[in-house]
């Protein structure tokens, strides 16, 4: 589950990667567009039940985030008699280091504050490396979480 935060009391789940066919060296990107009404500081977590990853799927699967912000500019062209543009600005604002799924879960991954003026597109790199024989072709659940800090 994925988490679109629209203020500290609201949340609205979405639907999340699908981990079917996980091999050695595979990789799978999902995008979120995320805002908010205040400026926050946020925050992402993996979160699993062990119960439910009986291959330990969560050693070999790795994420990465990557946190674009997109911003309003404002300009006024002298030529267009004072008419007012306003064009998109996208920046990468974070990357994130490559964690496993238990560290992401264990210390959480900081996505650094978000403003009420602007637009993030926040885009979670999934990838393996080599795996091993009992995690090809398993099946496991995984819910990634984006909250405020306090």
């Amino acid at each position: 589950m994925i988490y679109f935060i629209v203020d500290k009391e609201q949340e609205k789940e979405i639907s999340g990667v699908n981990f079917d066919g996980i091999t050695s060296n595979w990789t799978s990107n999902y995008k979120v567009k995320m805002g908010t009404m205040k400026n926050v500081k946020v925050q992402s977590f993996c979160n699993y039940d062990n119960e439910n990853d009986k291959s330990s799927l969560r050693d070999y699967i790795f994420a990465e985030i990557v946190v674009k912000e997109t911003k309003e500019i404002k300009s006024k062209l002298a030529k267009y008699e004072g008419l007012e543009i306003v064009s998109p600005e996208t920046k990468i604002k974070k990357k994130t280091k490559k964690v496993s799924f238990r560290k992401w879960k264990t210390f959480g991954l900081d996505l650094g504050t978000f403003r009420k003026d602007r637009t993030y597109e926040v885009e979670i790199i999934f990838t393996t490396q080599d795996l091993p024989v009992n995690c090809i072709g398993a099946e496991s659940r995984f819910d990634f979480e984006f909250g405020i800090l306090e």
